[in-house]
């Protein structure tokens, strides 16, 4: 699977590459007009949807069995959680960025 999404600013595209047992991300700047960074091996296949926070400084991103919130500034983990009902097709941060909701099974 192939999804994108672009950060509240305007400035990135974020597009996953989705492949078995395999997750990359690709960063595309908008004012550079280039590819700008990857990600590699994030884990197994992520679902079909990522968020980012509203403020546009964390990235959550799926997987068949965990959630994970990305901090963009550090380009580190910031939390992991289990996702007993499968991969999430519904992700979304409330307005004010304080929740991170998923809707899976």
């Amino acid at each position: 699977s192939w999804v994108f999404t672009f950060d509240p600013a305007g400035r990135l595209a974020v597009y996953s590459i989705t492949e078995f047992l395999c997750n990359d991300l690709q960063w595309y700047s908008l004012a550079a007009r280039a590819w700008v960074e990857k990600w590699a091996d994030l884990g197994p296949t992520a679902g079909f949807v990522l968020r980012f926070s509203p403020d546009g400084a964390r990235l959550a991103l799926p997987s068949c069995e965990q959630l994970t919130a990305h901090d963009l500034a550090g380009r580190t983990l910031l939390q992991s959680r289990d996702l007993p009902d499968g991969s999430p097709v519904l992700l979304d941060y409330s307005p004010d960025g304080r929740w991170l909701v998923y809707g899976a099974g």
